[in-house]
This record gives structure tokens, sequence and C-alpha cells, in this order.
């Protein structure tokens, strides 16, 4: 039987154009082309884009790892010690950094917890920071929820060094906090918890 003419002729040794062995079927093996490199591609310029605009935020060398901290120390099975442990890493990080700390809304659930399950001398260590923009605060979205925190932490402590500092503080700026709308919770909860 002489070949058909219409038909191509077989290429020899099961080789494409290109030289490269043909899988089964005579297709290419090869099933795709080589991915672009890894700096390049909208959802990477992206995330590039984003860091960036984290990393020129205040404060933004301790967030990250405060963030992380704070995840470990929420967690209610956390033994004792190493709760303590965390805490110690926590003030460690933000100290001298808590005003600004508390006015984000992701960690000032960080100094929240300083307030909760930190020491008194810790706790002391975030009322003398924060004092003197204690009505700043108390009028923020965010910071209003760590000044809740001071407030009934103070009440109940033993020392009263932090109790008479934020009373100080508040005294000065009630009439203002009563009128605002985020502030009169913090007027309410201090005339409630605190000593008159």
């Amino acid at each position: 039987m002489p070949p058909n003419p219409k038909s191509k002729p077989k290429k020899a040794g099961g080789k494409g154009a290109d030289g490269k062995p043909r899988g089964k079927g005579g297709f290419k093996s090869s099933k795709r082309p080589a991915a672009p490199p890894a700096n390049e591609g909208p959802a990477n310029k992206k995330r590039r884009l984003k860091q960036e605009r984290r990393s020129a935020k205040p404060h933004a060398d301790v967030v990250g790892r405060v963030l992380s901290l704070w995840n470990d120390l929420r967690e209610k099975t956390v033994a004792q010690e190493t709760r303590e442990q965390l805490i110690g890493e926590v003030v460690a990080a933000m100290q001298g950094r808590y005003h600004g700390m508390c006015l984000k809304h992701d960690t000032s659930r960080a100094v929240q917890a300083v307030v909760m399950w930190g020491s008194e001398a810790q706790v002391d260590g975030v009322v003398a920071e924060v004092e003197p923009g204690i009505a700043e605060l108390s009028q923020s979205p965010y910071a209003h929820f760590v000044v809740f925190k001071l407030i009934k932490r103070v009440a109940v402590q033993k020392t009263e060094g932090p109790r008479k500092r934020l009373v100080r503080a508040l005294r000065g700026c009630m009439s203002r906090l009563a009128v605002h709308s985020v502030g009169a919770r913090v007027v309410e909860t201090a005339l409630a918890e605190l000593p008159k």
C-alpha cells in the first residue's frame, strides 16, 4: 500500500519539531510554560505595596510582634507562668508607646490585655504613661476601652497611687467628656466605679 499523500510523515524517533520527546498520543510532555518570576504579577505587587504602607506607619516595627504575643496571650488555656512571661514581653515592647498603641484598633486590645492580666506595677506604668492624654483616649472609639479597663482595674487595686492619678486626670475634662458620644460612657463608668 502506498503512503497517503495527504497525511504528514511521522517524525523519526518520537520527537517533536523542537527535538524534545513527545508524550502519549503524540502531544508535548510539558503541560504548562514556566511560571513567571515571583516578583512579577499583580498579586505580588499588591502584597508588596501593602507591606510598604504598613512599614510606613508609626510603631510598625513593634506592632507585628505585639499582635503575635497578644494572640498567644488571649487563649484561655494559657498557663499562669506563660501568661506572665508573655505580658512581660508585651510590656517591654510597648514601653514608651502606650498612648499611640491605644489609638489603634488592634494594638489597643494588647494594651487591654496588659491592664487586665499585668501586675500592679505594670498597670501603674500604663497609667503613668497615658495620664496626660486621658481626655483624647476617652474620646477615641478604640482607646476608650483601654480607659474602661484602667478604671475598673485601679478601682480594685490595693495601691492608691494609680487611682488618684487617674481621678485627677479625668477630673479636669469631665464636662467635655460628658457631652461626647464615646466619652460619656467613660464618665459613666468612672462615676460608678471610682470612689468619690
